[in-house]
């Protein structure tokens, strides 16, 4: 990215950048490891921590394009118990939410805690408009759907755009 086309902020990061490899490159040709190590620590954790990423969060952690197609395997809570307790004797502890204290038995528990775990699943899927697949079929049938759902989704689909340098070039 051309420099005058960056934020202020990102070419203040990369000015102190600059400056931190100057005193860098300095202070190895002093064979004063030392400071090397504290200058590096310094930026890291003030100036890129503290600073750049504080101001950046929001662009850092909030950009994620929307995808075409969200799925949503839906699985009633009694079925995913038997799934689960069938392949083995019991619940793991923090599967079972026992950790939350809501129930001491880890079945009641379970029930408990995927119920919370349902309902925002269910509030994600109004938000989102996940595709929603009863998982309670078996996975030829489960599978079926979905590629049915994504070759609907990729009709029409010739494959990436090409990309294009700055000189209008491929």
């Amino acid at each position: 990215v051309p420099e005058e086309e960056m934020l202020e902020v990102d070419r203040w990061a990369l000015a102190e950048l600059d400056s931190v490899v100057e005193r860098v490159r300095a202070a190895y040709e002093a064979y004063e490891f030392h400071t090397v190590y504290q200058r590096l620590y310094e930026f890291c954790t003030v100036n890129l921590s503290a600073r750049y990423f504080d101001i950046l969060k929001d662009r850092l952690y909030t950009f994620a394009p929307r995808p075409d197609l969200t799925l949503y395997f839906r699985v009633p809570i009694e079925v995913s118990l038997d799934r689960l307790l069938g392949g083995r004797a019991k619940l793991k502890y923090h599967e079972a939410g026992m950790d939350l204290g809501l129930a001491s038995n880890p079945a009641d528990s379970f029930r408990l805690f995927q119920s919370r775990v349902l309902a925002i699943y269910d509030e994600l899927t109004a938000e989102f408009g996940m595709q929603v697949i009863d998982a309670t079929g078996d996975i030829m049938s489960q599978q079926k759907i979905v590629r049915r759902m994504a070759r609907t989704m990729l009709h029409g689909y010739d494959g990436p755009r090409e990309r294009r340098n700055g000189d209008g070039a491929s």
